[in-house]
């Protein structure tokens, strides 16, 4: 599998850094190229941006939300794809692109933790992707998930792209990575945040009784160079999530990250690690 590179050049942006943030890793530059490179990776391993059946309506014309966009490199790749459609990406800071498509807007709001600030019924799809870290598993199922179905139009899908935060060789073998990747989820839990919430959301999605048709994939994405074609970009994106949260936590020193991601690196190896990326779809009702 040769990792499909984004059409779209690397975003040149702005950026406001907000020291208040609830984000655990903060959207600084180096966090901003992960989640660039990271879409490149996940757009190969689903052989493609999104899942839900919306490609006759976005060639029609549609309106698209890409919810907690980072620095739009979805929205804009899309935007490339399906010229007739409108695509409006929201975060809470502003990390967005200098240049952008003249059939993208971007929106920063400071009301995401409680509203989406879009009226009832606006959009025909919703693309939401690596947002575990913004929110607890309370927020996800009474305030943010019953807000992108109020906002999402009848017959409209929502599409929710999210990891397990576990990998496949945690245990003896790897003591290192078992270790650091166990802290990384205890910082997650501290925050009241799920680690596994996305084995959750086809449960959650189904309780609002304002969806059907849910859908999910699962795809792993492979971790270490034992997989030559992918899985330097896979560590690359596990490793530093983990390590960069945990010193900006203080639970690890900044200047210990390259010997302590050397070790990661040839344990995730040793067991040809990976981790799981799920797709979840559904469609809402009317």
């Amino acid at each position: 599998m040769k990792l499909l590179k984004s059409t779209i050049p690397k975003l040149s942006i702005f950026h406001i850094f907000r020291s208040s943030t609830k984000r655990l890793l903060n959207l600084d530059e180096l966090e901003i190229d992960r989640l660039q490179y990271s879409h490149d990776v996940y757009r190969t391993i689903f052989d493609g941006n999104f899942s839900s059946p919306v490609t006759e309506c976005l060639q029609k014309g549609a309106k698209v939300l890409d919810f907690r966009c980072g620095p739009g490199t979805w929205a804009c790749e899309m935007s490339s794809d399906f010229k007739n459609s409108i695509f409006y990406g929201v975060e809470s800071i502003s990390c967005f692109p200098l240049q952008k498509p003249l059939n993208v807007e971007f929106i920063k709001s400071k009301t995401l933790n409680d509203k989406i600030p879009f009226e009832n019924n606006f959009f025909d799809f919703i693309f939401v992707h690596s947002a575990i870290l913004w929110y607890s598993s309370s927020q996800w199922k009474e305030i943010i998930i019953p807000e992108l179905i109020r906002i999402l139009k009848p017959g409209g899908y929502l599409e929710i792209m999210e990891a397990e935060i576990k990998l496949y060789g945690e245990g003896p073998e790897t003591p290192i990575l078992t270790k650091h990747i166990e802290k990384f989820r205890a910082s997650l839990r501290s925050h009241k945040v799920n680690p596994y919430l996305v084995l959750e959301l086809p449960k959650i999605l189904n309780s609002t009784n304002q969806v059907k048709d849910i859908q999910k994939d699962i795809r792993k994405c492979p971790v270490g160079v034992w997989d030559y074609k992918l899985g330097n970009w896979g560590a690359e994106l596990v490793i530093s999530l983990i390590l960069r949260t945990l010193i900006t936590k203080k639970s690890i020193r900044k200047k210990d990250y390259e010997d302590i991601a050397k070790k990661m690196m040839i344990e995730v190896n040793k067991v040809e690690s990976y981790f799981c990326k799920h797709r979840i779809w559904a469609k809402k009702v009317g």
